[in-house]
């Protein structure tokens, strides 16, 4: 009896298991498949942190330009480095960056002397 009878009689051959053409229908459809799960979680994410930008763009405008007509925030490189940058919108000096937001904005953090207490 050999040591594993239920390979008895297996024969291997040099001939791959599957064709090219089926692998290469397996690649595509296991990449449409990634990108169908991975699509939508990049778009939610970029908006949300869209609209995160924009709302942190407007405080912090309230108090570095409180008297801007808009603001304006856009993802760019800027001084330090890639990420949101917050604009303020003015009738008389046009458009002045006021704020680096980063890669993912949150609430601005301001000191005591930003704000007059």
């Amino acid at each position: 009896m050999s040591e594993n009878p239920e390979l008895d009689g297996y024969e291997p051959t040099e001939r791959p298991i599957r064709s090219r053409g089926m692998i290469i229908a397996m690649r595509v459809t296991v990449s449409l498949a990634l990108g169908a799960l991975l699509l939508p979680a990049v778009i939610v994410g970029v908006g949300y942190t869209a609209r995160t930008a924009d709302s942190a763009c407007r405080v912090t405008a309230s108090v570095y330009a409180p008297g801007a007509a808009s603001v304006s925030t856009r993802f760019e490189f800027g001084p330090s480095g890639l990420g949101w940058q917050c604009f303020a919108v003015t009738t008389s000096h046009g458009e002045r960056r006021i704020a680096e937001l980063g890669l993912i904005p949150s609430a601005p953090t301001f000191r005591g002397d930003e704000i007059g207490a």
